[in-house]
């Protein structure tokens, strides 16, 4: 494989459209710092499938377009395009691509949105897209391609091999085992070679492998290792699903012998349910038989009732006659009873006056009797203070009574002690006669025993 021609327009540093032609032998681009030498390699490396800004030197993957200048506005695409011959590729995978291949577009202006868009792809690409004769042993020709990548503001890019929209996973493909690609060999930046001999050796496994051309192989094992995980996934779960449906046919078949159970009850309720209406609906015919002849019985008794009200309204009206005389009657009687009332008035309304007199006079004399009656409550005044005082008097002997009453008492006490203390003092005396009396007895008896002692 080998490059030969490079197009950039509107990338970085490069506003107008540049077209580098890498002729056989060593191609040097020379120019003084800042003049975009590093751009060159940026543009290769990013229309080879570069995802992250930082690894552009940028923030954001906006930030390869054109950004603009004093002399020039921004661009509103960035676009790189690689011409490679002697590219060898199988059949297939050309006649799919030549074949209006799938669409691809990113979402971001970033590398993160980048990377979902494409490369964040490449496994499930592997494992659910990729058909299963790219792993047959398909002829392989050798011919010219050209790489594309398309980047817009709005955030959208595309892919292109020969003109025709693919995705990121289609170029990688196409370039593996070539040494060309992101982390391949065939870009050393400054510096690299170094990293290259410092780097741990599963880092430098990597190069070799892509060196060798095996890496085709160990990402086509990865898919079917991929694929093999997953339909051991689907097994797992199929297993799973087999394992609830068994655990729930027993359920299942219990609430199937339920229901069988449920719709023969439920039948024969409705079969009870008929009978128990039909014998309801013989009840109520004879019950509205019963009470049509009720109805014909009341109406019989009304016709009598309604003769009889009849009968009692003309009585009523009889008797109403004879209570409006009768009225008649008591109000001549009401009239005299009156006339001799008023007769009676005018009697009681003289008493009253002879009664008014009579007042008259008691209030003369009760005048005369409050006179006397202020000399009355003097001596009563006095009488209150003699007694007030009788009774103070009265407090006083009483106190004196209850003080000489408690002396009695203890006097009492002390007589009755000292009468104790007399009586033990006799019975003292008593005992110390006893005592003396036993003694002159012993004083007689010693001569006499004394004597029988000499004797014997």
């Amino acid at each position: 494989m080998r490059l030969n021609r490079l197009r950039i327009a509107g990338f970085k540093s490069f506003p107008e459209r540049a077209d580098l032609a890498f002729d056989t032998g060593v191609t040097a681009i020379v120019g003084p710092n800042g003049c975009g030498k590093s751009n060159v390699i940026d543009a290769i490396t990013w229309v080879l499938g570069e995802q992250s800004a930082r690894s552009l030197r940028g923030e954001r993957m906006e930030d390869v377009i054109f950004g603009g200048s004093d002399a020039r506005r921004p661009t509103a695409t960035a676009e790189v395009r690689l011409q490679l011959s002697q590219v060898t590729a199988a059949l297939a995978l050309l006649g799919r691509r030549n074949g209006g291949g799938g669409q691809a577009s990113g979402n971001g202006g970033n590398g993160a949105h980048d990377n979902g868009g494409e490369a964040g792809d490449v496994v499930a690409a592997a494992v659910a897209d990729e058909p299963d004769e790219e792993f047959d042993e398909t002829p392989c020709i050798a011919r010219d391609v050209e790489v594309g990548r398309r980047l817009f503001r709005s955030g959208e890019s595309e892919y292109l091999i020969d003109g025709q929209v693919c995705r990121l996973r289609d170029i990688q493909d196409l370039l593996m085992d070539s040494g060309v690609g992101v982390k391949a060999y065939a870009v050393i930046e400054q510096g690299a070679i170094g990293q290259i001999l410092s780097a741990r050796p599963l880092e430098r496994r990597r190069l070799l492998e892509e060196a060798a051309g095996v890496t085709r192989y160990k990402s086509r094992r990865r898919a079917a290792e991929l694929k093999l995980e997953a339909a051991q996934q689907n097994l797992t779960r199929v297993d799973d699903i087999v394992f609830e449906v068994d655990k729930q046919r027993g359920a299942l078949k219990r609430q199937a012998a339920k229901a069988r159970r449920y719709g023969r009850l439920r039948e024969e309720l409705r079969r009870w349910e008929k009978v128990s209406y039909a014998r309801k609906g013989a009840a109520l015919a004879q019950a509205g038989e019963s009470a049509a002849r009720r109805l014909d019985a009341a109406r019989t008794r009304e016709t009598g009732a309604a003769a009889r009200l009849a009968a009692l309204e003309a009585a009523h009206e009889r008797q109403r006659l004879e209570s409006a005389t009768a009225a008649r009657d008591a109000a001549h009687a009401h009239e005299l009873a009156a006339g001799r009332l008023q007769q009676q008035i005018e009697f009681e309304t003289q008493q009253v006056a002879s009664v008014t007199d009579a007042a008259a006079r008691g209030a003369a004399d009760l005048d005369a009797l409050e006179a006397k009656r202020q000399p009355l409550q003097a001596e009563l005044s006095a009488q209150a203070d003699a007694w007030s005082r009788c009774d103070t008097e009265r407090e006083a002997a009483g106190g004196g009574l209850e003080s000489a009453a408690a002396a009695l008492a203890a006097a009492q006490t002390a007589l009755e002690g000292l009468e104790a203390d007399v009586e033990a003092s006799r019975n003292e005396v008593f005992s110390a006669v006893n005592a003396a009396t036993v003694l002159q007895h012993v004083l007689k008896s010693v001569p006499e025993t004394i004597g029988r002692v000499d004797g014997d």
